[in-house]
């Protein structure tokens, strides 16, 4: 890192007040910076994972034989700037190709999480399309549910026929991604309301709920149409360049 750049009071407060795609072109602008600027997204990755479980370098190696993904609440916090986010992150949404979650699911007992139910039907349309099964896990105040899709290539099928744009992010060990960054960055939302005229009853009340959960975090939703949908689209990848499981504590 340059000495120009270290005389930031705080470098870590800097970051901490970009988003993932500000941090990302941010990167490409200064590409000498490119290292620190990983290293706080792999800093940042891993503390959303750290209360959960304690090895994380076990985490992303049995969600890597998963072909997983986190998704979710988690997905949102690692994406905006830090400074927004006054929510804590109390469960995790893990995605994992279909057939690969024995690893997983034997690593998080391992960890103190117990299987405390599975949901195999209920899914409206995500039911035999996108995903299989649901396997909920609970340790204490924290719960973890992992999602399998129906489908063994992708596990990520599933979140881009989900509802509504702030949860169509994710990332793993190696990539942060997010489908609509400028409306995520910015707290707004496209919301497909025409999910609820063909909602059953349950359904109904959990995209409800869905809907009400974000809007407390200060989203504000507008209608999809095809038009907002081609207007907003302009997916962010940021790969990460340091290996995972990178210590909290720098100095170390």
């Amino acid at each position: 890192m340059s000495s120009n750049f270290r005389s930031v009071s705080s470098v870590q407060d800097f970051f901490s007040a970009l988003s993932i795609p500000e941090l990302s072109s941010f990167a490409e602008s200064h590409p000498h910076l490119q290292e620190d600027v990983n290293r706080h997204i792999c800093t940042s990755r891993d503390s959303i994972i750290i209360p959960f479980c304690s090895n994380v370098r076990g985490f992303w190696e049995s969600l890597r034989s998963g072909r997983g993904v986190v998704s979710g609440s988690a997905a949102l916090k690692l994406i905006l700037p830090q400074w927004t986010c006054g929510w804590q992150i109390q469960d995790l949404d893990l995605y994992l190709a279909h057939g690969h979650e024995t690893n997983l699911i034997a690593f998080l007992a391992n960890e103190g999480f117990i299987v405390v139910g599975i949901v195999e039907d209920g899914y409206g349309e995500l039911a035999g399309e996108a995903i299989d099964k649901v396997i909920s896990l609970r340790r204490g105040e924290k719960s973890i549910d992992v999602i399998i899709a129906s489908s063994s290539l992708s596990a990520i099928a599933p979140i881009f026929r989900f509802h509504s744009t702030p949860v169509m992010n994710f990332f793993n060990a190696e990539v942060v991604f997010s489908a609509y960054p400028g409306l995520t960055i910015r707290y707004q939302g496209l919301v497909n309301y025409g999910r609820i005229t063909t909602a059953g009853q349950e359904e109904k009340g959990h995209l409800l709920r869905c809907w009400q959960k974000y809007e407390n975090r200060g989203y504000r939703f507008k209608e999809v149409s095809r038009r907002t949908v081609s207007d907003a689209w302009s997916p962010t990848v940021a790969l990460l360049k340091v290996p995972y499981g990178v210590p909290l504590d720098e100095n170390e």
